[in-house]
């Protein structure tokens, strides 16, 4: 249980695998999830993919 616990900290030093969407997709209605967009996706810590800032 302690190990689960660990890997949900967003820390300095620690790595992380994330994905940062155009949208919050707890409130948008659910026809509306596939028209999400990614922003950022963070693999291991490091930005693997990024978009323009001007979306």
């Amino acid at each position: 249980m302690q190990r689960l616990l660990i890997m949900f900290i967003i820390k300095e030093s620690f790595n992380a695998d994330f994905t940062v969407l155009d949208s919050d997709i707890f409130r948008i209605h659910s026809d509306q999830l596939l028209q999400a967009k990614a922003v950022m996706t963070v693999v291991n810590g490091d930005i693997v993919f990024e978009i323009d800032s001007a979306y």
